[in-house]
């Protein structure tokens, strides 16, 4: 091996490499434009194109140098076992990722909830996926965890999901007219489909009041919730008060008896603290 096969070598590999990559921005550019590829098709195609062109750039770099490729084929066999063992995680998680692509069970957009993360899919990429959650935090899951644990998608039929109000008014008061007034109100905002029917009704008796709740459907609930939720319970409210009817709070009742099995009224126990107390003294 001498100086100048050595510095041609290099500058082969660099060369074919360098076209290789400017084939493939080529191509992933091409795919991106065709409207008639879904994005996940696009992504797949285009790195599959890039890694083909990559291997043939560097082997025929070597070749050109003089290199025999045959040689390559004992070593890439005993290389390929140590590798498949020491990094067996890595190449789950690649073909995980080619996985999720191909069988669009995720896609770009789509609002997940997995292993404990909850956002909208930004970048699905050949190891790991990016989850933005509400916060603005980039969650980087690898692609493994998508195939071999539960995922839930609000998106992967339709972008429709139930949204809920929850609410509690207090024991004695028209039933009827507040479940009435939560279903007017709930249906009220823009967002809210009015297509698909929804419900209102009492989820449980409380200790303090009876708890209600109405739920409706609406598009994009990875948007958020907050806002719309936080209208209809306004308008509840001000409904409620205009109705006479009460949203409870936390009350107890306290009853002190006894010891012959009667009970004490307020003014009893009051006089019996304050001649507890005297004593005391």
């Amino acid at each position: 091996i001498t100086l100048w096969a050595a510095f041609s070598g290099l500058v082969s590999v660099f060369l074919t490499l360098g076209v290789a990559n400017w084939l493939s921005n080529l191509i992933e550019a091409a795919f991106k434009r065709s409207s008639g590829l879904a994005p996940n098709l696009q992504v797949v195609l285009g790195r599959v194109c890039r890694w083909i062109l990559m291997v043939a750039a560097l082997l025929l770099s070597m070749s050109s140098v003089g290199i025999d490729l045959t040689i390559l084929s004992v070593f890439g066999g005993a290389v390929g076992v140590g590798v498949g063992f020491g990094l067996q995680k890595i190449a789950s998680n690649y073909i995980s990722g080619f996985i999720i692509l191909l069988e669009r069970s995720i896609k770009i957009g789509d609002y997940v909830d997995i292993g404990g993360f909850k956002g909208k899919i930004s970048e699905i990429n050949t190891r790991y996926t990016v989850v933005d959650d509400v916060n603005g935090v980039a969650n980087l899951v690898p692609n493994e965890t998508f195939v071999t644990s539960a995922v839930k998608n609000y998106y992967h039929g339709d972008n429709l999901s139930i949204a809920k109000m929850c609410i509690s008014v207090a024991y004695g008061c028209d039933l009827n007219r507040a479940i009435e007034i939560l279903r007017e109100e709930a249906n009220k905002p823009d967002r809210v489909l009015k297509d698909r029917k929804g419900w209102a009704g009492i989820t449980s008796l409380g200790d303090s009041g009876i708890n209600l709740e109405a739920a409706v459907w609406i598009p994009n609930i990875g948007d958020g919730t907050l806002g719309l939720r936080t209208q209809i319970l306004i308008n509840v409210l001000k409904r409620y008060g205009e109705e006479g009817i009460e949203v409870p709070f936390p009350q107890m009742d306290i009853r002190v008896r006894t010891p012959d099995g009667g009970t004490m009224g307020v003014e009893q126990i009051a006089g019996a603290l304050a001649a507890a107390q005297e004593a005391r003294a």
